[in-house]
């Protein structure tokens, strides 16, 4: 999906892949529901973002 939404995965689109296998199906599923309004940019942040929250 991923792929198709931005064409080739470089290492950051691939560590959301990582990111998103670990979300649970809810998460998931919120953060599918944005991909087709986000960008790249707004991905990558997001996911950062999300990341941030299981750390703590």
């Amino acid at each position: 999906m991923l792929k198709t939404r931005f064409g080739e995965l470089d290492q950051e689109l691939l560590e959301v892949v990582e990111t998103l296998l670990n979300l649970s199906a809810d998460e998931y599923a919120q953060i599918l529901i944005q991909l087709l309004n986000l960008s790249r940019e707004g991905l990558l942040e997001l996911i950062k973002n999300q990341s941030s929250k299981e750390k703590n």
